[in-house]
Parts: C-alpha cells; structure tokens; sequence
C-alpha cells in the first residue's frame, strides 16, 4: 500500500528536487570529499617540507639560469672569522677564531658542465668572500727583494721531519746552487700554516720559526676545509713580503720538484705566461666524504680543467688576480679546483700540462728518476725517501 502511495505522490517543483538529493546521498559525498582534501593537505605539507618558500641568500645561487640578486648575499658556509694575534703571535682571546653558524641547506639548481651556465663564472657584484688575513708569524726571506721564484709549501706543526728533509733537499737553494747545479735564478722557500691551539706546538712553531726564518702563519683555522683559505693565505703573504717574486710555486709537503729542471721551462714563453702542473679536465665533483662538495659552493656536476694541488706554478701577477677575484667568488673548499679551475676561469688564466710521463701524481717517483733527469716532479715522498733521492742526484753515478 506504501508503493501505491508513494507512485500516486504529486511531483514535486525543482526546488524540492534538489534537497531531496542531497538527502538520499549525504554519506558517500562526504566521505568523498573529506578524502580529497586528506590526499590534498598531506601533498602539500610533503612539498612544503622538502621546498620551503624562503628568500635564497646563498652565493652562486641560480634560478632558471637567472643569478640572484647579491645585495643581501652572506658569506660563504666555509668563512671564518679572523683573530688578531697578541704580542706573543698567540690568537687573541678577545677575538677568537670561530666556526661559522650552519647555513640552511636549500634547493639549488644544477647543471652538468660548467659551459652550461657561464654566467656562475662572473664576479659577484659585492665580496661574498672577504679576506683579512693577519700574519701571526711571518718571514723576512724575500727582502733582499731579488726573489724570482717563491717557493709555498703548505705543512703541519708536527712535520717537522718533512720540513727538514726538504731544507735538506730539493728546497735547499739559498746559494744559488743545487744539488752541484748553479741556478740562473734566486729561489726562496717558506712553509706555511693556520693556527693551532695547541699550546706546545704553538711554542715549538715559534722557536722553529726564529731559528729557520722560513715559517708564515696566517690566522684562519687549520683544517682540511679550510686549505683553500691556505692558499690564498699564502698568495697575500707573497703580496705583502715578497711581491719582487715572478713565479708562485704552491707544494704539499709530501712532494719533490728538480728545480733546474723548473727553472729552464720558466725561460720559457710557452710555460710562463700558464698555470703549470698536472692538468685534469671532466673530474666529476664528489658528493660525499673528504672530498665532497655542496650545491651551494658549486653548481655543476663537472668541475672545470685545473691542474692537481700536489705541485702547480703560476706567473705571480696571476696568483694576484686569483687573490683579488676569489672574494667575489663563492668559497669552495677544494683547493685546486677552486684556485687552478674556478678562480683561474674567472681572470682568464690558460695551463699548461707537465707530461704524465715526467709527473705522475698517482704514482711514487723511483728513487733514480730524478737523477736520470726522467722526473720532473713527484708526490707521496716520505722525509726518508727525499733524502734517498737526493743522494742520487748528488751523485749520479748510484743510479748506473
């Protein structure tokens, strides 16, 4: 009897239509749209999580190829701030030498190769990476300002053994002779380091530094991060006390150069006027571990054509271009590329390769090699090893 009724009702207007809708589906479009809008906000707080929407104050930073404005650029993840030295040559209390505060960690974008964003290659308008470097200890070798070639071995306080081996060796070219060959030119050597805050090697720096008078130290913080700092340490001490000096030549510790040997090349139109050493090109930048480096520092995959940090030489008016440049550059800590690759793209400065077969640097020189006139340099040599070598240059006759 319900059915006869209900088919018998008189039909209803349009307006009592659509309330009638909305009453015999109530559930299944609620449920509906309350998961939508479930999926919808758990998108959204995923890409806001993982994207923050915030002004980007990060040097060498790009947006679709456009560089970002540098007004209110910071600096660098790797900046430090610089201490003055007190009347002993200690870090000043009042002004210590601090870690920065971490930066965040944003989304940039990346390319490749470096050709395929050249502008990254460009001075920044403001310095991004300030320099102030003061010279806790430092050397009055060059003042006789007659200097041709400066000689920067970067070392360690507790090396001492390396220091002397290579004062007894390869470095030792104070009278213009060398290994019984005279030089046509006047080479000088230091060794340069950052600060410690170890008291006693600290103190044993300073007594070496009295008695040798071949030791720089700068005030910025010695750690493997920070050898970019080194460098560039090392290039404003050859501007402030050695500007007389024509070449530049930078050398880890563990290293061994047949001067004369340099010396000839640098006469030399087609080795003069270039950044030399052993030259590398589509080294693919590490993301992780020692060598690692951000998005941040540097934007690309590949990093430019450089020359390896073992041994390189560079003309001194170019290691003063790359001196004035790299604090309009964004900091990269590794020192190298940055130097030879990055910085030296910026002034415009070319390379020229040692031939792998008279510098190999992932090989260990024979202890002859030198002495047969076959090596021009080498790495991976122990304090003993150099003086095994120079034995043999001083008499060749070992080596028939």
């Amino acid at each position: 009897m319900g059915f006869v009724e209900e088919r018998h009702r008189p039909p209803c207007t349009e307006t009592q239509k659509v309330p009638g809708m909305f009453v015999r589906l109530p559930g299944r479009i609620i449920r509906s749209c309350f998961l939508v809008l479930t999926v919808v906000s758990a998108i959204a707080f995923l890409v806001a999580f993982k994207y923050p929407i915030t002004d980007i104050h990060l040097a060498g930073v790009y947006i679709n190829g456009t560089k970002l404005r540098t007004e209110n650029v910071s600096r660098p993840v790797s900046s430090v701030k610089m201490a003055q030295p007190d009347q002993k040559g200690n870090p000043s209390d009042k002004n210590p030498i601090t870690s920065p505060k971490p930066q965040p960690q944003l989304k940039v974008k990346t390319w490749n190769r470096p050709d395929e964003n050249p502008t990254f290659f460009k001075r920044r308008e403001h310095k991004v990476t300030p320099l102030d470097f003061k010279f806790t200890i430092s050397s009055d070798i060059c003042a006789d300002g007659q200097t041709d070639l400066i000689i920067i071995v970067l070392s360690m306080t507790p090396h001492r053994d390396f220091r002397d081996a290579i004062r007894e060796t390869w470095g030792n070219a104070h009278n213009n002779t060398w290994a019984g060959t005279t030089l046509s030119q006047v080479v000088r050597l230091v060794f340069l380091f950052g600060t410690t805050e170890n008291v006693s090697k600290h103190e044993d720096l300073l007594k070496e530094a009295s008695k040798k008078r071949d030791i720089v130290q700068a005030n910025f913080t010695e750690s493997y991060f920070n050898l970019t700092y080194k460098v560039l340490s090392g290039f404003q001490w050859v501007k402030d006390h050695c500007p007389s000096a024509k070449f530049v030549m930078k050398n880890d510790e563990d290293s061994f150069v047949h001067i004369p040997w340099l010396l000839e090349r640098l006469r030399s139109t087609a080795w003069n006027s270039k950044i030399i050493g052993p030259y590398f090109t589509n080294q693919l930048r590490y993301t992780a571990g020692k060598l690692a480096v951000s998005d941040h520092a540097y934007p690309f995959h590949v990093y430019p054509p450089h020359v390896k940090g073992n041994v390189y030489v560079m003309p001194t008016n170019t290691a003063m271009q790359i001196l004035e440049a790299a604090e309009y550059m964004p900091y990269m800590n590794m020192e190298d590329v940055h130097i030879t690759g990055i910085l030296a793209k910026v002034v415009g400065a070319g390379h020229k390769a040692i031939p792998r077969s008279e510098y190999n640097p992932m090989r260990r020189p024979n202890v002859c090699e030198f002495a047969q006139r076959k090596k021009f340099a080498g790495r991976d040599v122990s304090a003993k090893y150099a003086r095994d070598i120079w034995v043999k240059l001083e008499n060749p006759k070992l080596c028939r």
